[in-house]
């Protein structure tokens, strides 16, 4: 059964990635991917399900109950489970998107896209990519790369320049959530299970996801610097930066900080995030009602947000649901729990654990990784491990674009290629990974974390 889901996986990857040679549309792939894995495992849900998972009361009330139903009943249970956290993924990305568009309806970008007057595409690289680390460990790297790109398609106008811009904002996204506890739905995880306290995961693993973005953002300066293309930047040098609108000054505050306060929400009432992104997105767009209304006679803010869901492609929504399907199968069957028990075999030190486990994140999301990790090992708060797998998790989710959440936003709203991010991202993103490996260990050596010789 294993082999039949990696089979089926790695093939479903692989028309994703030539789809333009094949001519089949990577939606179509994933959702084959999503569907196939999950009937894979509900006709083989006896070697799925243990035994010990059914509760011997379910079959004794039901005689006509087969112990395979009670099982299939209990997968159904467990699909049931995933397909609402893939929901609530989905409608957060939406609820996200909803704000940014209302944020640009009424120009808010331009307030910082109108004060970036260089021409010089490396620096741009270099002022984006830093802006999106830091804002991500507040935010996380989900809405951040929502807000980046966004941002980006105002002052990088022409699409295939851009590319590289928006796999930047994916690396830098995950880099950044990575040190954070608010940053990423991974370190959310851990910190909930009391696996980490914030200070410490900031303070282990900042360095290292800084060494994983700065040594990613070299090779590709110098891509940028040797591909010159004319007219790159959506403005003109000559062209003073236009005044303040104060409009769009108030819908930018807003909109940073209902999303700042999202999850301030969630760590301080435990607030569930859809209900407070609920509530930030129906208080910007009453203001927006009423400052159209106000000024104009004319309601226009609705627009702001249709305009937003418009620019969404239905198809790359059901494409990422169509992902999520077939990692939540993976999940499901065990295969995680036996590779992360393999690992544990083969791996020869303690520090090698955490970075083979998290490096599965390459392949599937982050968050199934952590969690399998949880599962598995029963080590005390703030232990090396903990720290070492979350930066590796979300590093390692840069790697393609189906590793992150933020890989998959990069795909709805830029039409990033599994292949062209293979060839001219996963590089140099792999090449950061390592980096801030090396640079983990070094400072854990140093500090103590990791005992002498």
């Amino acid at each position: 059964m294993f082999l039949a889901l990696c089979l089926i996986f790695i093939a479903g990857y692989l028309a994703i990635i030539f789809e333009r040679q094949l001519g089949i549309d990577k939606t179509a792939s994933a959702l084959m991917i999503g569907g196939i894995s999950w009937l894979i495992c509900f006709l083989n849900v006896e070697s799925i399900v243990p035994d010990q998972a059914v509760s011997a009361r379910a079959i004794d009330s039901e005689p006509l109950v087969t112990l395979v139903g009670v099982k299939r009943e209990f997968l159904r249970g467990e699909l049931f489970e995933r397909l609402l956290a893939d929901a609530r993924t989905l409608l957060y990305f939406l609820g996200a998107i909803s704000i940014v568009g209302i944020v640009d309806s009424k120009d808010g970008f331009s307030v910082i896209s109108d004060r970036i007057r260089t021409r010089n595409r490396v620096k741009i690289l270099w002022i984006i990519a830093w802006i999106t680390f830091f804002i991500s460990a507040i935010l996380d790297n989900l809405t951040t790369t929502v807000v980046m790109i966004s941002m980006l398609h105002k002052v990088i106008r022409y699409p295939e320049p851009r590319k590289y811009f928006s796999g930047m904002v994916v690396i830098a996204a995950n880099a950044g959530g990575a040190w954070s506890t608010t940053g990423d739905l991974m370190t959310r995880m851990l910190w909930i299970h009391d696996r980490v306290g914030p200070m410490e995961l900031a303070v282990r693993v900042f360095p290292a996801s800084a060494a994983c973005l700065f040594v990613a953002l070299i090779p590709v300066s110098f891509i940028l610097r040797r591909e010159q293309a004319a007219e790159l930047i959506g403005f003109s040098a000559e062209i003073p930066p236009q005044p303040l609108k104060p409009r769009a000054v108030i819908f930018l505050a807003l909109g940073m900080i209902g999303l700042m306060l999202i999850p301030v929400f969630r760590s301080t009432l435990s607030l569930p995030l859809l209900v407070g992104l609920s509530l930030v997105l129906g208080t910007i767009w009453v203001v927006s009602d009423l400052v159209d209304r106000f000024s104009r006679s004319t309601s226009e803010s609705t627009s702001g947000v249709h305009m937003a869901l418009q620019r969404v492609d239905i198809s790359a929504v059901f494409f990422f649901l169509g992902i999520l399907l077939g990692i939540g199968a993976l999940g499901a069957s065990g295969l995680f729990l036996s590779l992360a028990s393999m690992i544990e075999g083969i791996a020869p030190f303690d520090v090698v654990k955490p970075i083979l486990l998290g490096s599965l994140a390459m392949v599937v999301e982050s968050i199934t990784v952590v969690a399998a990790g949880i599962e598995m090992y029963a080590l005390p708060k703030n232990d090396t491990f903990w720290t070492l797998l979350a930066y590796c998790a979300s590093a390692a989710g840069s790697c393609q674009l189906i590793g992150s959440a933020a890989g998959l936003a990069a795909i709805t709203l830029d039409r990033l290629s599994f292949l062209w991010y293979l060839r001219h991202i996963t590089p140099w993103a792999l090449l950061g990974f390592i980096s801030g490996c090396i640079v983990y260990l070094i400072q854990a050596k140093l500090s103590g974390l990791i005992p002498a010789g």
